[in-house]
Parts: C-alpha cells; structure tokens; sequence
C-alpha cells in the first residue's frame, strides 16, 4: 500500500477537481490534454459541437490526400540580415493572424466556390478532396455577393486563401514602415506573422515611441479584428539565420534590466549537452554588456582549459537524448540512445528505457580510427573506470565552438584560433601502476604527463619532488579534498531526496541525478585521485 504526504494528497485532490469539468467540456480525459497539440483540442470541441447538429467532419483517406493538389502558397518569411544589432531592434506581432484574417474575410469552406475556371458548370469538379458543382443558376442568384480572393488568384481550398491574405497582410506592413519617413525605421526580418524593425540611432524611449506608433498605424490600414501588438525592443540583438535570434529584451519603457530572449540557438534547445549552453549564454551575455572580444577570447579559453585538463564536471558534459523503442530505428542505425540500451540488455533484459525516456551518455577518447558511437558510455561507466576519460576534442571542436562560430563569425572572429592557441594538456589516469597494467588500450594511455594533485606541477612520478619532501603537508591537503568532496555529495542527496519526495512520479530524471550524485562519491575521478597520491606516498615514505 502506497502511502502518501499531506502535499500529495492536495495535489491528487485538486487533480480530481479538474479532471471531470476538462473532460466534460473538452471530450478528452485530463492528463493527456496538456501534452496533446491544440489542433486535437479544438477538433474535440467541434465535433462535440457538431454531433447534435447531425454533422459529420471529412476524413479523407491517404490516397485522397495525395491527390489534392498543392498549395499555391506560403507563408512570407524573409531571410534576415544576419549580423550583431547595436541600435533598437523592435519586435511587432500580429496578434492570432490566421484566426483574424478569417473572421475579418469571413472565409468558411460553406462559402467557398472553388476556382473561377469551374464555376457556372453543371458538371461535379474537383475541391480538396471532395467534390463540388455551382450550377450557373446559383451562380446568377449570388452574383451579387461573390468576392475573388486573394486579388484575382484562385485557391484551391480556404487554407490558401488564409495564407495567402496574411502573406498579403504583412508585406503591406512591411512597405508601410520602409515608405514612412518620420520613423527612419527598416523592417530587417519578417516570419509568418511578425516584423523586426531596426531604428538607426533611437534611444529606448524613442524605440518605445516608434514602435506603438508603427503597431497603431498598421492596425488602422487593415479590418478588424486584425491587429499588430507592439511586443519588445531587442538592445542589442543578433539576427543567425531564419527563426534564429538572441538578444536583451526589454517588454516595457520602465524595466531597467534586460531579460536575455532566445529563439532557436543552442541555449534553448535540448540536442546538445548542457555545457554547450552555458559557455554560449555567457559568451553572449559578455557581448552585449562589454562589446569586448578579448573577456569572451578569455572566458572560452579557460572553459576548454578546465576540460582538457579534466577538471571540468561531467554533468556539463552529459547528454541526454530520447530513446523511440527498438522497433523504431532502422537496421544498422548508429543511434546513441540504441547502442547503450543493447549493452543494457546483454546483462539486464528487463533494463530496457520506456519509450520516450532520456538516455543520458557521455562520449569518451577511443583507439585513433574508431567510429564515434563506439566511444558512447554511460556517466556512470567513466566515473567507476579511471581509464576512461571525456573526449575533449571532441567536445570542444564539434559541440562547444561551432555554435560560437556561427554567432561570432557575424562579426569577423575565428573562434576556433583561441583553441588552436591553447597548449595541449594530456592528463594521465589517478589509478594506481598495479591497477592499469592490464587496461592499457590506447597509445594516450602510454605517453602521459601528470600534473601534481596538490601544486599543479608537472611531473611523472605522481607527486612532485617538491611535495614529497613535505608528506604531512601533502597528506592534510588531500585529505581537506576528499572530506569536501564527500560533504559535497551529501548536500546533492539531500536535495535530490527532497525533490523526488515532492516530485514522485518524474523517475526519468532520477537516473540522471543519481549519475550526478555518483560524480561527487569519494570513489569519483578527484576523490580517486587524492587517493591513489596517499597510496604513492605511503609506499614512499613509510
């Protein structure tokens, strides 16, 4: 019998209040309405609407669909002028378009005639993936009433007509601030329906000004209820690519602090490691606050130098990438997610992730010419075996500095020099001589410089001559380094412990925590490190 806390009995009682309205209203039971698109909720509600009425909706079938034609056109979405903003750049958007345009045109598929061409026939022709005849005595009946839209260009169904008039809708925006002189202002990127304006030279006050003046101006030239919502001003900003962008966002005139905004860039998305946002984040952060390329030159520099050197923590350098069942991916297919879980199995056949879970993995250095998912481990593999060590080269050259070039290539700097700049550091393993005499696999394995545990020099024989002439000196010092080490992983549990006693039924991210915890262990890559030098020293000294 599962018992639960006060908390939790709220929780599954306040569930339990909504659960029967939701299903009520929407026809979908509660839990699976929140991960389910809109599309599906709104379809639940008009086929909920249209029973009673003796309504049925259109189902058409695979092959119906292939033979409908294609659509005439697409939504408008400029290229942007990629490069770094240092003046206002002003967001505007139209508020729910699609939606607008149709109550505004009133388009409706009951009012929809097809093509100019087929109309006053008697014969069926064919519309969407149904089928359609406007006799011409009908035709002469609403003679009166009929509109050709969009301008003279027949559609194929009303989703085109939609697409089409709020193409036509944003263009005209666009001409209406390029053309109007007063506001010096530039539309430099447009997508779907939104417009980004650059203002040379223009405070934040005047930015503010402008915008709800060009969002007033807009909104008056088209019907209602089409409106455009002055959102944010963007100082600065860089425009990447298309849907791409990342600048300081400032909502209203009186917010002092800016807001980092991020559309599309790696500091939002989930296909990298976390390590790869923090270090872009910050980067930016640094260009738009100092404009000093020599403190990003700087800070960048340092994160490579923490990871080749092995001093970096692996939870930055975890990823975590969803597994779709065995079923699911192709023979052959060299998929992260799917190589782990087939190591998993050979020992475990019930260790198999659910559909959907996070494998998290690590990739590790390998012999010279192996393939890159045969490098592929579990966090927790590297921190048990002290032969195993993170790929820097890998990590740096295709996951850190990449999404860096791409940003700072806009401005004309070569990220990738800084770590050609950088001294290459190969640290050897913390095991002990006896241990690794047999684990020896790669020619990195053989040829290692190692730095002294406790003053960082370089040396070959575990602990620097310098140290060793001060054992108790050493042996505190290392001691202090494990001690804090373990008070460290005590601090994770309790707060991992803490939050899964709130949080019982996110098990998806326990594995990932516990991995972390594991990096904090006294039997972890430091700790092992600190311990293998006072076994040297032992053997030395005693």
């Amino acid at each position: 019998m599962q018992l639960y806390s006060e908390e939790q009995n709220i929780s599954h009682l306040i569930l339990d209040i909504f659960r029967r309205p939701v299903y009520l209203f929407l026809s979908l039971f509660f839990s699976p309405s929140f991960r389910l698109c809109l599309q599906y909720r709104v379809e639940s509600m008009m086929l909920r609407i249209a029973k009673p009425m003796n309504y049925i909706p259109v189902t058409p079938s695979v092959q119906q669909r292939s033979q409908m034609r294609a659509p005439q056109c697409v939504p408008l979405i400029m290229e942007p002028e990629s490069r770094f903003y240092s003046n206002s750049v002003l967001v505007l958007d139209f508020q729910s378009l699609y939606p607008s345009i149709v109550i505004a045109y009133n388009y409706c598929f009951s009012t929809c005639l097809g093509h100019v061409e087929n109309l006053g026939k008697y014969d069926e022709f064919k519309f969407g993936c149904t089928s359609l005849r406007v006799p011409p005595d009908l035709l002469y009946q609403i003679r009166h009433d009929i509109t050709v839209s969009p301008n003279g260009i027949a559609f194929v169904k009303v989703g085109d007509s939609i697409v089409h008039k709020a193409r036509e809708t944003l263009e005209r925006a666009i001409k209406l601030v390029n053309d109007t002189k007063k506001w010096g202002a530039r539309v430099v990127y447009g997508d779907t329906d939104s417009m980004f304006v650059l203002l040379k030279g223009a405070t934040k006050e005047q930015s503010f000004k402008i915008g709800q003046e060009i969002a007033e101006a807009v909104t008056a030239t088209n019907p209602k209820p089409v409106k455009l919502k002055f959102e944010k001003v963007y100082l600065p900003c860089v425009l990447q690519t298309k849907k791409r962008y990342v600048g300081y966002m400032y909502e209203t005139l009186d917010q002092k602090d800016p807001v980092f905004d991020a559309k599309g860039i790696e500091t939002v998305r989930r296909d990298s490691c976390p390590a790869v946002s923090k270090i872009l984040e910050r980067s930016l952060k640094l260009l738009f606050e100092t404009r000093d390329i020599s403190l990003i030159k700087q800070y960048v520099q340092r994160q490579c130098m923490k990871l080749l050197e092995g001093k970096a923590s692996i939870q930055d350098f975890i990823f975590a990438k969803e597994y779709r069942g065995s079923a699911s991916y192709k023979p052959g297919a060299c998929v992260p997610a799917l190589e782990l879980t087939r190591k998993m199995l050979t020992y475990d056949r019930r260790s198999e992730p659910r559909v959907g879970e996070r494998v998290p993995y690590v990739i590790i250095y390998g012999a010279p010419g192996v393939p890159l998912i045969q490098l592929v481990r579990r966090p927790v593999e590297v921190l048990q075996d002290p032969t195993l060590r993170l790929n820097a080269t890998y990590y740096i050259t295709k996951q850190i500095l990449p999404p860096l070039a791409r940003i700072f290539s806009l401005i004309g700097i070569d990220v990738f020099s800084w770590y050609h700049e950088l001294p290459r550091i190969q640290k050897a393993t913390s095991s002990s001589r006896s241990e690794l005499e047999g684990r020896k696999g790669t020619i990195a394995q053989y040829f290692t410089t190692l730095h002294c545990p406790v003053c960082d020099d370089l040396t070959q024989h575990g602990i620097c001559s310098k140290c060793r002439s001060q054992p108790q000196h050493v042996a505190v010092i290392l001691n202090q380094e494990i001690r804090e080490l373990e008070r460290q992983q005590e601090r994770l549990v309790k707060s991992s412990h803490h939050y899964f006693s709130l949080n019982p039924d996110r098990a998806a991210i326990l594995s990932i925590l516990s991995t972390v915890a594991r990096a904090f262990s006294p039997k972890s890559r430091y700790a092992r490190t600190a311990q293998a030098a006072l076994i040297d020293i032992s053997h030395v000294f005693l």
